[in-house]
């Protein structure tokens, strides 16, 4: 069953740069993911999502990889 955080399907959706992040965890960026690549960062809540360091794209998105505790 997905997690829900704040109304939001966290396994579902991507986090932009520049949102609040609701949950402490990694995050996979989904652009680096479709490429092959594995650009994994650890983000904590309330913390803002950053740009990929990796990929050029702005268009960009995060996704929960896996929650901490």
């Amino acid at each position: 069953m997905p997690v829900q955080s704040r109304g939001r399907d966290t396994r579902t959706d991507l986090y932009k740069p520049g949102e609040r992040c609701h949950l402490t965890g990694s995050y996979i960026c989904e652009t680096c993911r479709l490429a092959d690549r594995d650009k994994v960062v650890q983000v904590v809540a309330d913390a803002i999502f950053p740009l990929c360091a990796e990929c050029p794209d702005l268009d960009m998105g995060w996704r929960l990889r896996k929650m901490s505790n």
